[in-house]
């Protein structure tokens, strides 16, 4: 056994457990380890679960995490995320660019970019989405290597990497597609979520089938450099709020979004603020850049 990111020998057992099956109210499943690569600071799944790749292709698996498929289902529920993304990226990196999401699904985050942007294109393997995107404005393709090389202003890519089988790959591949000075945004759950140190049932929950990879900033700028290409910047970003996160500490499973009027607009951004600036959030966000050739 070696790191799938820096071809390490020099590993420990991370987590040995259940892990989750799909979406949120998923059954657990055993025969997993996540291992820990102590030069890196990658963890990786073990083993990869068959046939994952096609796995994504499918309607199963977006009726798996997000019930049955409907396009207005799926915007009520992932709007807000898509929001949030947007909202830590200046709009003059989509302002009259061409603009690809890597991961794109049915193109909430175009939608919302798609009358700044010149032009928007989604890469997805759900091809089924390709007329509701088509009906929007977006290209579809199923496959990166499809773009020309060096046509692309601005990449972004959400939720997506930790599911695939080689993201250095990935990377590269989306680096050769991106212009000189183009702008690559990489978005992933962060390992170091706080809430794993305080709620011991929320492991078999955060570790996840088809979640292959596990990030930190530094094996996150490590696959930076590895593609050739250069880390400007790294926000972490939480999207949950308090309750959510007292809900877990009590009930020790999930409970879907929580709305609540107990705090204060003032307190939830408090304890976001906080946990971002400790660099425990549910998420990363790194910026790196294609830089010119000297």
């Amino acid at each position: 056994m070696f790191c799938k990111l820096c071809k390490s020998l020099n590993l420990n057992i991370e987590y040995s457990g259940p892990i989750r099956s799909g979406g949120a109210n998923s059954k657990t499943e055993e025969g997993f380890k996540v291992f820990y690569c102590l030069d890196c600071d990658c963890r990786f799944l073990s083993p990869v679960p068959s046939a994952i790749d096609k796995y994504y292709s499918k309607k199963d698996y977006w009726e798996k995490h997000h019930g049955k498929l409907s396009i207005q289902r799926l915007q009520q529920k992932l709007d807000p995320e898509q929001f949030r993304w947007k909202s830590e990226i200046e709009p003059s990196f989509f302002r009259n660019k061409v603009v690809v999401d890597y991961g794109c699904g049915c193109g909430l985050f175009l939608d919302g970019i798609s009358k700044i942007a010149c032009k928007t294109i989604g890469i997805d393997k759900a091809g089924f989405f390709a007329d509701h995107l088509h009906e929007n404005g977006h290209l579809l393709h199923t496959d990166i290597c499809s773009l020309k090389t060096s046509s692309i202003d601005t990449i972004v890519t959400f939720d997506t990497l930790e599911h695939l089988e080689n993201p250095t790959q990935t990377i590269t591949q989306l680096s050769k597609v991106l212009k000189q000075e183009g702008d690559l945004f990489i978005g992933v759950p962060n390992f170091n979520d706080f809430l794993k140190k305080l709620v011991p049932a929320y492991l078999p929950f955060f570790y996840h089938k088809s979640h292959l990879f596990y990030f930190t900033e530094k094996c996150l700028k490590l696959l930076i450099e590895k593609s050739k290409m250069t880390h400007i910047s790294t926000v972490f970003v939480h999207k949950y709020n308090i309750e959510n996160s007292i809900t877990w500490a009590r009930e020790s499973k999930p409970q879907g979004k929580i709305q609540s009027s107990v705090f204060d607009k003032f307190t939830e951004d408090t304890f976001r603020t906080n946990i971002e600036r400790q660099g425990l959030s549910s998420h990363i966000l790194i910026h790196a850049k294609k830089q010119t050739k000297e």
